[in-house]
Order: structure tokens, then C-alpha cells, then sequence
């Protein structure tokens, strides 16, 4: 049916495997919307649907199409309407009905009916000339052309012994209408095999059941069109394995409480399989999977299953293969894929994608061929009728952070059902909670709970929606109705402090911080957990209870202002962490009887550091409150920064490669603000088997408080047998190296030495081992907030030390201690530990001065603007016991600087405490004229002895010059002159006098094979620049309008993904003179803060092929005037930052550039049409464009859209031209 409007489904894809990725980096259906009609048509509230007799299936959000204009709309089944649009439907590639409706649902736009053929991979189809064709190059919001004539099937394979003329593929030809008449034939035929029948391959009729698995076959189709010109294509024929169809997984229950046991008499999940055919079928090598990702998930041994007969399978990632079958994954009950695939890995028998929301003991099936839910589940036998299921909520708005009033409205398409709603955190039922009868306002901070029920249904999943309203937040008062204040410890001895709510007005209304105060409730995440109210305090409850003894299911929602395609929502379990306390502690459990198993989540891999080695399924989180180091706890509160502890963790991390991961949130309670959080990773089993491999059930975990979970035996013999023995001798050594992995043990002691944690080691500590396969035990660094300038007990401590436990002649019994003090007898252990504290002390290494500070600085600068929420939430907890009023600039900022200063000049101070313990030699290694890199063939290394005596030894093949008993090594060289570096080589370096060796170094040097500088540069764009934020916008991005391609002919290249924080691109040429030709151009990234960046959107510098030299420097844009250093810049392999935004003096010629901000300079915006100067025409083409939604030239502002703003941001820089020549 032709567009009224003029807006047409114009392309679409119902094969996706390898064309347009999506914003999650997959490869989902789409189709493209186009605006043939002379009018801006707004699409709010229109539909696209899959199925004729649902017409209102999926709902545009507010979004209009220019005339003109495109719109890519993703068929993913994801449901989303930000940053990009996903239906909640896929297409069917075999054809299906497909249409976009008016919001009346009685005007059908535009419509395949009654379906759309059967589509090929990676091949279009939609509108050519005045009828349809398919494309073999699609171009998804561009013009549909038409290319080469070609000819693809539809699939490539066939399977052994099938009845003879069975249909193997569809022959299309693509780029040519569909009313055009096309024959196909074949002009070869693999000798007789095939046959064609109109458009469909076929076995002919001669040949029967004589095909092998694993053989091909060639044929060469041929497509003669109606002016008899024709192309011929060849194809290769597949032979597979044939495998029975006749399998389903026909119930499953994903929240198993009660009803079946396993063999350990556990609850685990379950899943019935299904023989329907008249014939057993042995599933000996098929495959179980939660992922429709990974279908080889889980490996069936050999089980016949009879006709008719069903077989159970346990989910409970025991990943058994006996006489009960357990998969290595468990199921979420929170909804997931399911599938059930043959042993050829690809083709799936049966699956749910997805299965909606479960329910406890309740199973989810087929009967009648219409899938149920059971009350009466019956594994290993066939099903009885059930309920159906209502269809999902859908509540619109989403959750986030909001301004103004707004309407919320709540609907499923499953027609007589009653609603109920919460407002106050408690859960929905139908007894409980308003009856939904039309839109709800909200206008200030509100959680918004509901489920829908009907008689003889299975009611939905309760949905939680979080609206915050921050300037309602920081107006929170001192009593909140159902929220009682009462006391709480702040410490031993039961001192007691109030538990009120208010934002302290104090703090709010200071000039020092009112300003401020909101942009810190949205610098980082926001974490919302929803609960009944009554179920919060009280003995019975997880805020009072003891640790760990109280567990309540709670909704969980994550919200992150600047990125809300993080946000999210998880049922999850609650209770409290450590003691008790006025601001406790917490910990998140998500279990399949809450929801989904794991939170799939991205909270840790957008901390300020070590995301990227943060893993995104997460199984427990605690939430750390600042323990013993908070404004709300007695002992020396004014000490407080909440950072410290997730320093230690962070440098964990960059020191032995792991550790537990950590970020901050803001915690909100039912919506009441309960202050700075720090999210924590629980390095326990779970946590062990994400980053080093295996189940949970193959690793022993523990901490303070002892067994967490596992066997302990192999932890015992380490704990007990092996820290007695004597580790001088060489087999007692190596066989403590197979129980403790000695480089963490080394650098988990060195990091809290060097940091003097205090309340440590006797407790304050996590660590495990896997028992199967078999592997060393490992430390986690924990709860260290107690640290560097800290009394307790002992010395007064200030910076690094080596721990009083753990001096020469130390005897102390905790464990930790007793594996030091055995090791410390071993020469081969005390050599690798020297070495491993000048790897990291010096050279740039992890604990260097300046290392230490640059973690230190980026964990408070990510936290500083949020200290305010928490100084006006807990800063005041404390006056009753008569302390100050905690404020950020005051208290807060004098304790960070305070360790900072300790950080300056720590390394010093370490190797002098380890020296006094005889830890660390006296003597330093040599040192290099040149720490490796990239050199010239034939650069000569030299060494130099920075000690009084001493030879030093060097080996160029890695190993090193001290022989395992201390002596010299046969591969060391005693040095007497520079070293020639003419291939790939590694110096390893030590300095030997009378007897005793130095700390070992080593140095890797590469041949350089082409010439190559660094650029470190920034600029703004007068567009895209935000004087409040001092930041870029980054709309384009996030809206997924930014291309991976750059738009520069001068260098066109690509990446894989967009970093969310990248602006545009620009263009980076370097000259050898002003007027001089490009000697290197570059499309690069421009962050939001101004800084281009290499393709991970983190490193702040770009490579370029040049030799080191010096060069003026020309950033271009494509709409904005580009710009040119004003003298040449020595560039090398570690450029200086050229920083073209504070100076004007900066800009080659004058007036290169516009002031966006006082003493903030960027490039002139308007230049949409390259000609060097902005003209009135810069401005008439904004008009002409206005509207255009979109990457465009002529969206002078970067927002996506072109608006009336852009051309008067053109006229108010007329005449303005580029001063680069």
C-alpha cells in the first residue's frame, strides 16, 4: 500500500549477519523509514507491527521525519526507544506481514501484506523505481540504487538421505524490480543432482537418498531477464548430517524453591525435554544454551530419549554428564534465551527467545502447542492446562532524572486486566496498592511499582520505575512519614547518633556549594532500591539485622545521568554488610529466584579506573558506605575521603592485573537519598570462576570470618603444613609455589606495606584457590580505609612502612604472617621480591609518586562535586557526639590532600623501611641511557652503575644474569661497553657486589620500521561547547548519529565502535610549513573534553606516520573553520599537550578563533560548505536543511537536528574565514 503521508517503510533487513551493528555492537534486523512527502511528518505515538492482528505492537516514541528524511528503526526484539529505536519484534527472514500504522490504528501508512518474500543474508529489500526489489548493497539511510544485477540463495546446504525434490533454496536476484521478468536456470547441475522449479532449487527427481554428509556440490544457476540478457552465478552445495526434528524443550521452571530436588537434594532449576516423534533419538552430542550467542553452551553425553518419552535436565551450573544430567549454566528467572540445538552447532530445534519473567514453583511450557504457565508442574511427563501469560508493562515515560511535571501511563495488550500500582516502594498484589484507571501525574521524586492481574492468568512481573527530581532531593527534610528517626552506633562502647533525613540546609544553601550540588547528584551513577517501607528497620529487617542474617528481595534500579542506555532495572536480594552501623553498609545478591542470575551490567567498566578489564556479569555487590572511615562513624571522622579503600583495590588491580573492581553511586532508598556509595565487586567464588575460569563449585573462598564457600582442603595444607616447613630448602619452595600464587602474594603484602594499612593483616582481608583443576591460593586487597596516617595500636603510622607483624624477627601467628616469615627464608623469594618492588617503585611503575597520585587525583576528582550530596546527608550525623559540621572544602579536601602529600616522596620512604628489614638490597640495578622502544638499527644501549662498586651483569635473551642458586649465570655478560640494538631484544640487568645482587631490570627494545610521533592536542568547537559543563556535547554519539566512518576524503578510515564519549570527528594534518603541502593527514576523534584521542576514546594522544620533527598543526571540521598552530611543534613518540583553548596566541594569523567562554577559545561554527569562510549561504542552506534529523553539515550545533539556532550560529559568525593558508 503506497504512504499517505508520504512516509513508507522504504528498505529493510530481515537477515542481518553482517551490515549495520547496532549500538550494542550486534547485528539486528532493521528497517528504514523514509519522508517522500513535502511535510515534516511527527510520528509519536505511530506503530510498526509484525502481525496483522496487532497493529499497536510497537509505539514510536516523540520523533519526527523531515522531509526527506531517513530513520533507521532496529527490529531487535530490545524494545528501547534511546539512544536508538528497537522494536520489540524481529523479522522473519522466511516472510512475514510488516506495516506502520497511524496512532488511530485504523489507517494502515504502509504496509507488506499479506508478507514479504523470503529474504536472503545480508540482502535488502524495499521500494525500487514504482515497485520492490532486493539490494545487494543495502544503504540504510541513503538512497535505495540498484547495482550489479546478482543472484544470491537463500541457503547454501542440504541434509543427507532426505526424501528425493525436497526444496533446498530460494534463487533471488537482486538490484531489479520485482516486476521484471526473470528465468532461471542451471547450466550445470552437479551432474544431474539439482533442478530448478520457478524460483526454488530442488534434488531432482532422478537421484535418491545418495548424498554423504560432509561432500559439496557445485552448480551454476543462471537468471535470463525479459530483455533476454542474463548472469550466471556459481554456488557451492553442502552436504550436512541429518539430524530429527522431533525435540522440544516443552517445560522448564527457572525458579525452583520447592517442588523438584536434584541429586544433592538442592533446588535447582530444571528443564523437560520432549521426544514427539514415533522414533528414539539419542541427543549424544546436541547442546543446552542460555545464550543465543553461544549455542554450544552445554554438551549432551550419550541419553536416548523414546518416542514419546521426556528426559529432565537439571540447570543448575553443576555441569554434570551422569546419571543426572546439570548444565553449566542455571536459568534467570528474570527472563532469558533457551535453546535447544543440534550437534552441528547452528540449527536450533527449540527455543524461547526470550521466555518472559518467571515466577517461584510455577513452570512454563507448551500445551496445546500455546505456551503456559504451571501451577501444577510435571517434569518427566506430559503437560496439563495452565495459565497464559499477560503481556509484559509497558510504563511510559522511562525511569531517570526529570525537571517538570509529567503524565505516566501504564498499559499491556492483553485486553480485561486490572492494574495495581505503588507509590510508597511496596510491591503491588491485588490487594495491595491504587487500581490503575488513567495517566498518573508525577512532579516530584516518586517510585512507581505495578503489576497487572486477571483471573485465570499468570500475573506480570512487578515493574519499578524511579523518577528523581533533584531539586526535591536536596530539599529532603528531617522526618519522612513512615520513616522513623532513631538511634544507631557510630562505634564500640555504643555511642549513638540520630538517623534522620534531612539534606542539611546548611550545606544546600552555601554559596560554596549550592551551585554545585545538583551537577554532583548526576556526575555519577545513581543506584535505587525499592522496598516496602515497612520492611526496611527493625530486627527482622536487613538494615538493623545482624551481617548477613536477614536477606529481602528488593528492587534494584541503576540509573546514569549521562548515559541512559545504562539504565537499568533488577529484582535482587538485600542485606547488610559488616556490623551495624548509622550508615550501613550493604550487599546485592541477584539469584535466579529474585530475577536474573547475574546482573549483566556495565556499573564497573565505567569506573574512573580499570574499567576495562572489569567483567559485566556481576553476581554479588557490595555496597560500601565508608565502613569505619565515614562521616557517620566515631572514630576520627574528619579523616574521611570514602576513596581510600577503592584506591587499594584500583592499585591492586594495576599491579598484579586483578582485583576487585569499584565505582561510587549515589544510593537512594524508596526514592529517600541515602547518600555516596561505594560499589564493590565480592572477590568470592563467583567472583573467581568470572576471572580465572571454571564454577563456582571448583573454587574455596574465604575471609576474615573464614570458609566462604569450597573445599578447604588445599588452602589448609598452605595454611597449616607448608608455612612450617622450611622454605630455604629448593622442593619446599616450588611446592609452596604450586598453593600460593607468589607475584600476588607479593604485591598484595608490598600494597598494604607501602599504603600502611593498619586493621590488617589479622582480618580486613578475601582470598581463594581453585580445587579443581588445582591452583594457587590468592589475596584481595580489603577494607583498607584504615590506612597511611592511621593510629591503631601501635606505631603512629605516616606513609609507608613494613607492618609491625611482619619485621625482622616477627612471629606473629595470623596466617598471612606465618607465610611471610617462612618465604622470607628463601633467597629465591626475598631476590623475586626485590625485583618485583623495583618493577613497580620505579621506571613508571604502578606504585611511583607520580603513579600513585594520578589514582589518587582521578578517584576524588570523580567524586569531588558528589561529596556535597554526602556532606549535606551525613556531614551533620556526627554533632551530637559534638564534631563539626563535615563539609567537602573544609574537612574533605584537607584529608585528600593530606595523603596526597604522604604520596609524594612515599617510594622514597618505602625501600628505605624495606632496606631497614633487610628486604631490599642496598645496591640499585643500572641504569639505561634509554628505556627501550622503538630505535634505529644499530642504536647502542649503555649502561651505568649508580653504585660506588659492583659489576654489572646484563643477558640480551630474556633470562636472567643471576643463576637460580646466586651465582652468575652462563647467559650473562659482564658489561664493558655500549650494546648494539640491531633487532628485537630484551636487556635484563643486574648490578652484583661481593656477593650480594641487585634488584633486577629489564628492558625491551624494537627495531623501528616506519617513523611515527605522537600528537597531544585540544580544541574546542564553538558548536558543541557547553559553557556550563565546560564540555562538549556529545549528542550526535549518543544518539547514534555519529558514523563510524569518517567523513574525510583526505583519510577515510573507520572504527568498530564509537566511544561514548567522543564529540565528532576532525582532521589533523601536520605541514612542514605554513603554506606547505600535508606531509600526514589523519581522521581522528574529538573527545568532549576537547582532547583528540585514539579509537578507544581514552588514550589522549594519536599516532601519525611522521618523523619526529617539528610541524604546524591543522585541525579541520566539517562545519566548523579550521585552524592552524601559530609556530611549528616538536612532535616525538611523548609529544607536550598543544592546547589551543586558553590562548588566543595559540591560533595561526588573527582572529583564528572565537571566544566560546572567558579565556576559553574554540574553532568559528557555520562553515557548512567548505569554502574557507562563512557566508550568508552558510546560512540560507541551515534553513533550506531545517528539520533534517541526523549527521549533517548544517548542524552547526552538533544536536542532531537542524534548527533555526544553526543558521543564526552562521549569521553571527559572517565573514568570519579560516586563517590557516
Amino acid at each position: 500500500m503506497a504512504a499517505q503521508t508520504g512516509v513508507r517503510i522504504n528498505e529493510f533487513m530481515a537477515n542481518n549477519n553482517s551490515t549495520l551493528v547496532d549500538n550494542d555492537n550486534e547485528y539486528s534486523d532493521w528497517l528504514e523509514l523514509y519522508n517522500a512527502g513535502p511535510s515534516t511528518v511527527d510520528l509519536t505515538g505511530w506503530y510498526l507491527t509484525d502481525d496483522s492482528t496487532r497493529l499497536s505492537k510497537w509505539a514510536f516514541p516523540a520523533i519526527s521525519l523531515a522531509s526527506g528524511g531517513y530513520l533507521i528503526v532496529f527490529a531487535s526484539n530490545k524494545n528501547l526507544t534511546s539512544p536508538q529505536l528497537h522494536t520489540n519484534f524481529r523479522l522473519t527472514a522466511d516472510g512475514e506481514y510488516l506495516a506502520l500504522v497511524r496512532p488511530d490504528t485504523t489507517i494502515i501508512e504502509y504496509e507488506y501484506t499479506p508478507s514479504f518474500p523470503i529474504q536472503a543474508g545480508d540482502v535488502s529489500f524495499g521500494v525500487l523505481g514504482s515497485g520492490l526489489a532486493y539490494f545487494a548493497t543495502p544503504s540504510p539511510g541513503a538512497v535505495n540504487a540498484a547495482g550489479t544485477v546478482d543472484i544470491v540463495l537463500t541457503d547454501d546446504d542440504v541434509t543427507e538421505n532426505r526424501p528425493n525434490d525436497f526444496y533446498i533454496a530460494t534463487i533471488i536476484a537482486t538490484d531489479l524490480e520485482t516486476t521484471a521478468s526473470v528465468t532461471y536456470s542451471l547450466i550445470d547441475d552437479a551432474g544431474g543432482r539439482f533442478k530448478i522449479v520457478d524460483d526454488e532449487l530442488r534434488v531432482a527427481n532422478t537421484n535418491l537418498l545418495d548424498f554423504d554428509a560432509d561432500t559439496s556440490h557445485q552448480i551454476t544457476v543462471r537468471a535470463i531477464y525479459d530483455d533476454e540478457s542474463f548472469v550466471d552465478k556459481p554456488f557451492t552445495i553442502f552436504i550436512k548430517e541429518y539430524f530429527p526434528m522431533d525435540l522440544e524443550i516443552s517445560e522448564f521452571m527457572a525458579s525452583n524453591q520447592t517442588t523438584l530436588q536434584d541429586e544433592d537434594g538442592e533446588y535447582s532449576d530444571w528443564l523437560e525435554i520432549h521426544n514427539t516423534g514415533a522414533e528414539a533419538i539419542n541427543l549424544e552430542n546436541w547442546y543446552l544454551t542460555d545464550s543465543g550467542n553461544n549455542l554450544v553452551q552445554w554438551q549432551f553425553p550419550s541419553r536416548v530419549i523414546p518416542a514419546g518419552g521426556y528426559l529432565v535436565v537439571f540447570a543448575s551450573d553443576k555441569n554434570r554428564t551422569g546419571s543426572e544430567l546439570h548444565t553449566n549454566f542455571k536459568l534467570s528467572a528474570g527472563g532469558e534465551y533457551l535453546g535447544l540445538v543440534q550437534p552441528n552447532g547452528t540449527v536450533v530445534v527449540s527455543e524461547y527467545a526470550p521466555f518472559p519473567p518467571q515466577a517461584s514453583d510455577i513452570s512454563y511450557g507448551y500445551f496445546n502447542n500455546v505456551l503456559q504457565f504451571f501451577d501444577v508442574p510435571t517434569p518427566g511427563s506430559a503437560n496439563t492446562d495452565g495459565t497464559l501469560p499477560i503481556d509484559p508493562l509497558t510504563i511510559s515515560p522511562e525511569r531517570g532524572f526529570y525537571e517538570t511535571s509529567f503524565d505516566v501511563t501504564i498499559s499491556t495488550t492483553t485486553p480485561n486486566v486490572e492494574i495495581r500500582y505503588t507509590l510508597d516502594g511496596s510491591k503491588p498484589t491485588p490487594s495491595n496498592g491504587s487500581v490503575y484507571s488513567g495517566a498518573i501525574t508525577i512532579n516530584t521524586t516518586t517510585v512507581l511499582r505495578a503489576a497487572a492481574y486477571q483471573t485465570g492468568y499468570q500475573p506480570t512481573r512487578v515493574e519499578t520505575h524511579s523518577y528523581l527530581f533533584l531539586d526535591d532531593v536536596i530539599q529532603q527534610p528531617y522526618n519522612i512519614d513512615g520513616y522513623p528517626v532513631q538511634m544507631y552506633s557510630v562505634g564500640s562502647n555504643d555511642p549513638e547518633a540520630y538517623h534522620d533525613y534531612e539534606m542539611d540546609p546548611t550545606i544546600v544553601n552555601d554559596p560554596a556549594y549550592s551551585g554545585s550540588i545538583i551537577k554532583g547528584l548526576t556526575d555519577i551513577p545513581s543506584m535505587i532500591i525499592s522496598l516496602d517501607p515497612d520492611s526496611l528497620f527493625g530486627e527482622d529487617h536487613f538494615y538493623d539485622a545482624d551481617d548477613g542474617d536477614i536477606e529481602q528481595r528488593v528492587s534494584m534500579e541503576y540509573l546514569d545521568f549521562h548515559n541512559p542506555n545504562r539504565n537499568d532495572q533488577q529484582d535482587c536480594g538485600i542485606e547488610g554488610h559488616s556490623h551495624d552501623r548509622l550508615k550501613r553498609s550493604l550487599r546485592l545478591s541477584f539469584k535466579s529466584e529474585y530475577g536474573s542470575a547475574t546482573w549483566n551490567t556495565n556499573i564497573f567498566r565505567d569506573a574512573p579506573l580499570n574499567g576495562s578489564t572489569a567483567d559485566k556479569d556481576q553476581k554479588r555487590i557490595v555496597l560500601r558506605g565508608g565502613n569505619n572511615r565515614s562521616w557517620a562513624r566515631k572514630w576520627n571522622p574528619e579523616e574521611t575521603t570514602y576513596t581510600e579503600d577503592q584506591w587499594f583495590r584500583d592499585t591492586q588491580i594495576a599491579m598484579t592485573g586483578y582485583g576487585a573492581h569499584g565505582n561510587f553511586v549515589h544510593l537512594y532508598i524508596n526514592g529517600i537519598y541515602w547518600g555516596l556509595y561505594n560499589p564493590v565487586e565480592r572477590p568470592d567464588q563467583f567472583f573467581s570462576s568470572e576471572y580465572f575460569g571454571g564454577n563456582e563449585e571448583d573454587w574455596y573462598a574465604m575471609n576474615h570470618d573464614g570458609t566462604i564457600s569450597g573445599d578447604a582442603t588445599r588452602f589448609n595444607h598452605l595454611a597449616s603444613d607448608l608455612v612450617n616447613m622450611n622454605m630455604s630448602n629448593a622442593a619446599n619452595y616450588a611446592e609452596m609455589q604450586e598453593y600460593l600464587d607468589i607475584d600476588n602474594f607479593i604485591d598484595y603484602m608490598m600494597l598494604n606495606w607501602f599504603g600502611a594499612v593498619t586493621d590488617w593483616p589479622g582480618k580486613n582481608y578475601w582470598g581463594g584457590n581453585q580445587n579443581s583443576p588445582a591452583g594457587p591460593y590468592r589475596f584481595y586487597s580489603w577494607d583498607s580505609e584504615w590506612s597511611w596516617d592511621v593510629t591503631k595500636d601501635f606505631d603512629d603510622v605516616s606513609g609507608a612502612w613494613v607492618h609491625p607483624d611482619h619485621r625482622a624477627g616477627s612471629t606473629e601467628s595470623d596466617f598471612q604472617s606465618k607465610i611471610w616469615v617462612a618465604l622470607r627464608e628463601s633467597s629465591e623469594f626475598m631476590t623475586h621480591f626485590a625485583d618485583r618492588v623495583y618493577m613497580h617503585c620505579f621506571n613508571d611503575g604502578v606504585l611511583t609518586d607520580s603513579a600513585s597520585l594520578a589514582r589518587w587525583n582521578t578517584l576524588n576528582q570523580y567524586v569531588r562535586d558528589a561529596m556535597i550530596a554526602e556532606s549535606a546527608k551525613w556531614g551533620d550525623a556526627m554533632e551530637v557526639r559534638d564534631e563539626p559540621l563535615f563539609k567537602r572544602d573544609i574537612h574533605w579536601q584537607a584529608e585528600v590532600d593530606a595523603i596526597a602529600a604522604l604520596m609524594d616522596g612515599n617510594v622514597v620512604q618505602f625501600i628505605t623501611a624495606l632496606r631497614t628489614e633487610g628486604y631490599y638490597p642496598d645496591i640499585d640495578p643500572p641504569t639505561f641511557n634509554k628505556r627501550g622502544g622503538a630505535v634505529a638499527s644499530g642504536f647502542t644501549v649503555t649502561l651505568s652503575n649508580p653504585n660506588g662498586s659492583g659489576t654489572i651483569y646484563y643477558t640480551t635473551d630474556g633470562t636472567d644474569p643471576r643463576a637460580v642458586n646466586g651465582g652468575i649465570s652462563g647467559n650473562a655478560t659482564a658489561y664493558s661497553s655500549p650494546i648494539s640494538i640491531t633487532d628485537s631484544t630484551t636487556i635484563t640487568t643486574r648490578v652484583l657486589d661481593s656477593g650480594n645482587w641487585s634488584a633486577k631490570d629489564q628492558v625491551n627494545f624494537t627495531i623501528a620500521q616506519s617513523p611515527t610521533v605522537s600528537l597531544k592536542a585540544k580544541i574546542f568547537l564553538q558548536g558543541a561547547y557547553d559553557s556550563g559543563t565546560g564540555l562538549m556535547t556529545t549528542t550526535l554519539n549518543t544518539s547514534g548519529y555519529l558514523p563510524l566512518a569518517a567523513p574525510y576524503k583526505a583519510n577515510p578510515r573507520n572504527v568498530v565502535s564509537m566511544p561514548a564519549n567522543i564529540t565528532d570527528w576532525v582532521l589533523v594534518e601536520l605541514r612542514s610549513t605554513p603554506t606547505g603541502a600535508a606531509v600526514v593527514s589523519k581522521s581522528v576523534l574529538l573527545r568532549n573534553d576537547g582532547l583528540l584521542v585514539d579509537d578507544d576514546g581514552t588514550t589522549e594522544s594519536v599516532t601519525l606516520d611522521a618523523a619526529e620533527g617539528d610541524y604546524y598543526v591543522v585541525i579541520k571540521h566539517r562545519n566548523h573553520l579550521a585552524v592552524m598552530s601559530t609556530n611549528a611543534v616538536s612532535l616525538t613518540e611523548n609529544s607536550s599537550l598543544y592546547d589551543y583553548t586558553g590562548d588566543s596566541k595559540s591560533y595561526y594569523g588573527s582572529d583564528g578563533a572565537v571566544t566560546v567562554d572567558v579565556g576559553v577559545w574554540g574553532l568559528y561554527a557555520g562553515e557548512g560548505n567548505n569554502s574557507g569562510i562563512i557566508t550568508i549561504a552558510d546560512r540560507n542552506d541551515a534553513l533550506s536543511n531545517r528539520d533534517f534529523v541526523g549527521y549533517s553539515v548544517y548542524d552547526y550545533n552538533l544536536s542532531g537536528i537542524v534548527t533555526i539556532s544553526d543558521a543564526n550560529m552562521a549569521l553571527s559568525n559572517r565573514d568570519a574565514n579560516t586563517q590557516v593558508p
